[in-house]
């Protein structure tokens, strides 16, 4: 991993300082989850691994009945 220096406004450092001693994370891992959700919803087409897992995996089997949403 690579260190890099941010510049933030005073209050986000000491509510990302406040919230990761809440929810036991290091602001380095929120920060690095926020810009990975960033990076996602930039590009919907790719497919997380839990999903292509998951992608025709209920290909071969029918429904008995139809079912409308």
């Amino acid at each position: 991993m690579n260190k890099k220096t941010l510049y933030i406004d005073e209050a986000l450092i000491e509510f990302a300082h406040n919230y990761s001693q809440q929810t036991g994370q290091s602001i380095s891992h929120l920060v690095e989850n926020h810009l990975q959700r960033l990076k996602d919803d930039m590009h919907p087409e790719e497919l997380s691994k839990e999903t292509q897992a998951l992608h025709g995996i209920l290909q071969e089997h029918t429904l008995d009945k139809d079912i409308r949403l």
